[in-house]
């Protein structure tokens, strides 16, 4: 591993590492190959009403930054609402999910220790622009992502979930 590794500002420059996931564009700014799995780094980039399924990590810990929009957070104590220049921390072993409320939001989500950020990569294709992916690009059913989340150590406990 190297004693440092800059991460550079402009990460929608960096080709190599960048997929469009499940209605989403994520790109890698730190791999778990580079901090010998200490941690990475993605930028995720989701249009309104991306959301995730109601899912609990065994591995690891989450760190949410919200650089631009607005999320609906749903965890174990109910719901809470994350604006641009906010931040979330999401514990190992809690249930938890999100929707995108506001038109566009870019999410920075740091992963500890590494290892799903290579989920993103597994279940996506490479992305040729730096840009969203056409709507319904690599859907996957509730089954098949269930399973493919599995193997990273996260279990689906329900649907996505609807602001009240």
């Amino acid at each position: 591993m190297n004693p440092l590794i800059h991460i550079p500002t402009d990460a929608a420059a960096d080709v190599r590492h960048a997929s469009w996931t499940m209605d989403a564009l994520v790109i890698d700014l730190l791999t778990g190959a580079e901090s010998a799995d200490a941690c990475a780094q993605q930028l995720h980039v989701m249009a309104r009403g991306f959301a995730t399924p109601l899912h609990r990590h065994t591995n690891e810990d989450e760190l949410f930054h919200l650089i631009e929009g607005e999320l609906t957070l749903f965890g174990e104590d109910g719901e809470s609402t994350l604006r641009a220049g906010e931040s979330a921390f999401l514990p190992r072993g809690r249930a938890h999910a999100f929707t995108v409320r506001s038109q566009r939001a870019q999410l920075l989500v740091t992963i500890t220790p590494a290892g799903f950020d290579r989920f993103f990569h597994a279940v996506g294709e490479a992305a040729p622009e730096r840009d969203l992916p056409p709507a319904g690009l690599g859907t996957l059913g509730p089954e098949a992502l269930g399973a493919i989340l599995a193997e990273y150590g996260v279990a689906v406990e329900g649907p996505p979930q609807v602001a009240s």
